[in-house]
């Protein structure tokens, strides 16, 4: 069961989907629901089709805090374990 949903850009659902990539914090456009790390989460693309789920390393407060911004710019922020969103290892496409 999915906690929340993360609406993703075209640029962040090409690297999931396609590039075998991490997400992270710059490809985030909207966050919905609430969670926590370790939840698994729904990552929707830009049509908010769904294109995907994994464990989500940020809470869901800390993800609408850091959406749109670049990793360093994230660090500075909010004091995270890890800068990626949902680790590609952590990730299924659907």
């Amino acid at each position: 069961v999915a906690h929340g949903q993360i609406i993703v850009d075209r640029g962040a659902e090409k690297a999931l989907v396609s590039a075998g990539k991490s997400l992270l914090p710059a490809g985030v456009v909207q966050v919905q629901g609430e969670f926590l790390p370790g939840d698994v989460v729904e990552v929707l693309g830009p049509q908010h089709q769904v294109i995907g789920k994994g464990v989500v390393n940020y809470t869901n407060w800390q993800l609408q805090a850091s959406a749109g911004l670049t990793t360093e710019e994230v660090k500075k922020r909010i004091d995270i374990q890890r800068v990626e969103v949902i680790h590609r290892d952590e990730w299924i496409s659907l």
